[in-house]
């Protein structure tokens, strides 16, 4: 991503570098406007993970289509989580995590998630848990590729919110 260049980038995209920097003011902003794409992406498919039968398939659904599959690179992703954030602080957007509160607190109702530590504070633990194994990743620091390193860390996340 350091070596890539804004002409790189709009010679790739077929524009000009007046269109590119019409939209972005540097090109660490094409990051966060993919990020920004999957925050609308989750939005969109919300009903859909609310109606499956657990909080493990409702995640294990929402990274399929947002994660799994994807062919960025590990600078790439180890890049765009640190323009992001691990909890999305660096998108201009408020409160991001609050999309994915209600897979929380649905859980939490049905018994699968442990009800003694707040909804908002659980959705932070399992953003920050994902989006750091996936950073860890992508800055080379996890030897293991990226879903062995996103599973170990689901792993842990499922085993933390387990009722007790």
């Amino acid at each position: 991503m350091d070596a890539t260049t804004v002409d790189a980038i709009c010679a790739a995209a077929g524009v000009s570098k007046g269109t590119f920097y019409l939209y972005f003011k540097r090109k660490e902003d094409l990051l966060l406007e993919y990020g920004l794409q999957r925050l609308r992406r989750i939005r969109e498919m919300l009903p859909d993970l609310l109606a499956l039968p657990s909080f493990r398939s409702a995640v294990n659904a929402l990274l399929d289509e947002v994660v799994r599959g994807k062919s960025w690179g590990r600078e790439v992703t180890g890049r765009a989580i640190l323009e992001m954030g691990t909890s999305w602080e660096g998108l201009p957007v408020s409160a991001p995590h609050k999309m994915i509160q209600p897979l929380i607190e649905l859980g939490q109702a049905r018994g699968e998630i442990r009800r003694d530590i707040p909804a908002d504070a659980l959705v932070h633990f399992v953003l920050r848990s994902i989006l750091g194994a996936l950073r860890d990743w992508g800055l080379g620091a996890d030897p293991e590729d990226r879903e062995t390193a996103l599973n170990h860390a689901l792993t842990l996340v499922f085993d933390a919110i387990a009722p007790r």
